[in-house]
C-alpha cells in the first residue's frame, strides 16, 4: 500500500523520544470518506508513549498519496502500525 511506504519515508524520530530510550508501536485506524478525503486517524493500540503515538498520528497526517480508482467514491477505513524502534532509527 503506498501510504505505508509514504509513511515509512516521512516518519521521524522524536528528539525526547531517543533522548529517553523510549521505544514501540502504536496502531492506528485510519478513515476516509466517500468524497476520498482522510476524515480522522485514530489511535487504537497505543504505544505506551504520548509523544510516539503523536508523532504516528502526525506522520499519517503528512502522508498525500492519491487514492486508487477502485476507492474512489466511497468511505473505507484501514488500520496501520507504525513501529518505532532505536535501532532502525539509527540506521537511517
Amino acid at each position: 500500500m503506498q501510504v505505508i511506504e509514504e509513511a515509512r519515508k516521512l516518519k521521524r524520530y522524536p528528539r525526547a523520544a531517543r533522548d529517553n530510550n523510549w521505544e514501540g508501536r502504536t496502531r492506528l485506524r485510519v478513515t476516509y470518506g466517500g468524497d476520498g478525503r482522510r476524515s480522522s486517524i485514530d489511535v487504537v493500540r497505543s504505544s505506551g508513549h504520548e509523544l510516539l503515538d503523536r508523532e504516528a498520528i502526525d506522520t499519517l497526517g503528512r502522508t498525500d498519496v492519491p487514492l486508487p480508482p477502485a476507492l474512489r467514491g466511497r468511505g473505507f477505513t484501514f488500520e496501520i502500525e507504525m513501529i518505532f524502534n532505536l535501532s532502525e532509527s539509527a540506521s537511517g
